[in-house]
């Protein structure tokens, strides 16, 4: 197995998706609606197959595993991408929506690339091998131990209140020093690079957090499920710093105790 071929294939693929991303104009876009009501764009669509051929071309065994066209979510060896996660940002012109890539082989996640086009920045990492932005070797920040002091960011409260969770967000919103806002796969590479100290998020799909996972891990983070378990989805998952994973998982297992 041809690991770094793949690291440079996914910073490669991320960085030309990047520049067919950017292209658009947030004014033109036509913007459709699946079943759930969230938006999808000819630009999700678009980007997902070029990378699928992209893939096919270079890795003709590699399967897919994509939100607009699923594929192969049993395979062994496969790629999981989000073409834009946070389409809503993308549709209105903001900045901050992100490109995941992944490749797992077997239940191990080996790359994960996350790019923003709007800020031009590509997070980057390969298990045992460090996390990187740009070329910069990037770590989580350790020196925040107890929320009071953290910047903690969560998806948005109707999340929570959907996935019955809502005693959740209030009490955290509450006692951290800041939350800077959710922001899709901006956010996850905010804790890989130290600039946030964690994200406390719900109701996640696995090409979300495919790739953040790999970064976190990477630059010295934890990504994990409320119990300390491999990250879910559909329920409650915690992507923090070392230091405030287990304040945070104290302060989640005190909240369900109250019910």
């Amino acid at each position: 197995m041809d690991l770094e071929s793949r690291y440079q294939f996914a910073i490669n693929i991320a960085a030309k998706l990047s520049e067919f991303q950017l292209s658009f104009n947030a004014r033109e876009i036509n913007i459709e609606r699946k079943d759930d009501r969230s938006p999808v764009t000819e630009a999700d669509k678009r980007s997902e197959q070029m990378f699928r051929e992209a893939v096919k071309e270079a890795f003709p065994d590699d399967c897919v595993f994509g939100e607009e066209h699923e594929g192969s979510e049993s395979s062994e060896i496969r790629w999981v991408i989000d073409p834009i996660d946070g389409t809503r940002k993308f549709m209105r012109g903001l900045p901050f929506w992100g490109i995941c890539i992944a490749f797992e082989c077997g239940k191990s996640i080996e790359i994960g690339v996350i790019a923003v086009p709007g800020v031009n920045m590509i997070w980057s990492a390969m298990k045992n091998k460090g996390a990187w932005c740009n070329g910069k070797k990037i770590q989580v920040d350790n020196t925040i131990k107890n929320l009071p002091e953290s910047f903690v960011t969560m998806p948005s409260r109707s999340f929570f209140v959907s996935e019955r969770l809502e005693h959740i967000f209030d009490p955290m919103q509450n006692i951290i020093e800041h939350d800077p806002g959710f922001l899709d796969a901006y956010s996850y590479a905010m804790v890989g690079d130290g600039r946030i100290n964690a994200v406390v998020s719900c109701a996640d799909k696995w090409w979300d957090i495919a790739a953040a996972v790999c970064i976190i891990e990477e630059a010295g983070g934890v990504f994990t499920d409320a119990k300390g378990n491999k990250p879910c989805t559909g329920g409650l998952n915690i992507a923090s710093s070392a230091s405030l994973h287990e304040p945070i998982m104290r302060f989640i297992e005190e909240r369900q105790a109250y019910l």
